[in-house]
C-alpha cells in the first residue's frame, strides 16, 4: 500500500512533542522524468538489436542479418552481437557479403610460420581469444568470440602463400565444408572425425604448388587425430604413418598449415615444408532462412 511522505512523518513522530516547525514536504518528481533516466542509463549499457552494424552500440546480430537487412553493403567489419544485452558482449567480424556462396564471416586466422595451433594446442578447444583487434583477413593471427559463440552451417578453409616463395602466388583460395554445429570450439572439443570426399585435387588447388605421397587421402575435420582441417598422404595403403599432408592443425611442428612432405617416402614434388597463411571463416544459412518472408 502507498503511504504519503506526511503520512510518514506522522507515524514517525507519534509521542514527540508538537513544534511550530513548518512539515517538510517532499519535491515530487514526474514519472516521465523518472522513465527518462531509466533509460539514459539502459543506453548506456544495452544494445538494442538488429542494429547497423557499424558501432558497438549499433551492433547487428550477425553478419547473416546484415547481409539480409542491408544487401547493398559491402565487405568489411562490422560489430555484432549474437546475444544480445550489454554493448560489451558485441564485438568486431570481419565480414565477406560479397561471396556468391555467403555471407561468411572470419573467426580464426592462422600463421603457419607459428605454432599456436598445432593440432593438440589448447587453443583450439579452449576460450581463450587471440588479437581480437586484427578482425581483417592478412598476416597475424586471431580468434574472436565467434569461435565461441556463433553456429553454423558451413565452414570455409582459406589458405595463401606469400608471392615471394616458390610455392606461392601471393592469391587466398577457399575450400568449403558443410557442416553444423554450434559452434566451432564445440566441433572441436568433440573432436569427432568428418570425413569429406572432395579428392586430392582439390585440397591441392589451395596451394599452387604442392607434394603429396600417395596413399591414405583421409581428408576432411579432425582427420585421424592429426589434422584439424585437410587431407593425409602415405606411401603405404594405409594412414598409420602419413608423411605428407596439405591443410591446417597439423601434429607437425615443421608446418601449422601449408604442404608438407617428405620428397624419399614418395612425395610426388619431393620435400615441401610450405608454410602457409590459413584463415577459418563460417555461415549460417539457417539464419538467412529465418529472416526470409
Amino acid at each position: 500500500m502507498k503511504m504519503s511522505t506526511k503520512a510518514a512523518l506522522l507515524i514517525l513522530c507519534l509521542g514527540c512533542q508538537e513544534s511550530d516547525a513548518p512539515t517538510p514536504t517532499a519535491t515530487p518528481t514526474s514519472d516521465a522524468g523518472a522513465r527518462a533516466d531509466a533509460t539514459a542509463a539502459l543506453d548506456a549499457s544495452t544494445v538494442f538489436l538488429p542494429g547497423l552494424g557499424d558501432q558497438r552500440e549499433t551492433a547487428a546480430l550477425s553478419c547473416e542479418s546484415l547481409a539480409s537487412d542491408q544487401p547493398d553493403l559491402g565487405n568489411g567489419v562490422y560489430w555484432i552481437n549474437p546475444v544480445g544485452g550489454s554493448i560489451d558482449n558485441a564485438f568486431a567480424v570481419y565480414c565477406d557479403l560479397e561471396a556468391e556462396d555467403g555471407p561468411w564471416t572470419l573467426i580464426v586466422k592462422i600463421d603457419g610460420h607459428e605454432t599456436t595451433f598445432k593440432y593438440d594446442e589448447p587453443i583450439w578447444v579452449n576460450q581463450l581469444l587471440i588479437d581480437q583487434d586484427n578482425p581483417t583477413p592478412g598476416t597475424g593471427e586471431m580468434k574472436n568470440k565467434g569461435y565461441l559463440l556463433l553456429p553454423f552451417t558451413s565452414i570455409r578453409i582459406g589458405m595463401r602463400v606469400d608471392a615471394d616463395e616458390e610455392e606461392g602466388d601471393g592469391q587466398t583460395r577457399y575450400l568449403s565444408i558443410a557442416i553444423e554445429s554450434d559452434n566451432m570450439r564445440q566441433l572441436m572439443v568433440r573432436g569427432d572425425e568428418y570425413l569429406t570426399e572432395f579428392g586430392r585435387a582439390t585440397w591441392r588447388q589451395l596451394i599452387p604448388l604442392t607434394s603429396l605421397q600417395p596413399n591414405c587421402n583421409a581428408e576432411g575435420i579432425n582427420v585421424r587425430h592429426r589434422l584439424r582441417f585437410g587431407l593425409l598422404g602415405n606411401e603405404q595403403d594405409d594412414c598409420h604413418t602419413p608423411d605428407s599432408f596439405i591443410g591446417i592443425g597439423s601434429d607437425r611442428d615443421q608446418v601449422i598449415a601449408g604442404n608438407f612432405a617428405v620428397g624419399r617416402w614418395q612425395s610426388d614434388q619431393g620435400d615441401r615444408r610450405t608454410k602457409a597463411y590459413a584463415e577459418l571463416w563460417i555461415k549460417n544459412a539457417k539464419a538467412l532462412e529465418s529472416r526470409l518472408p
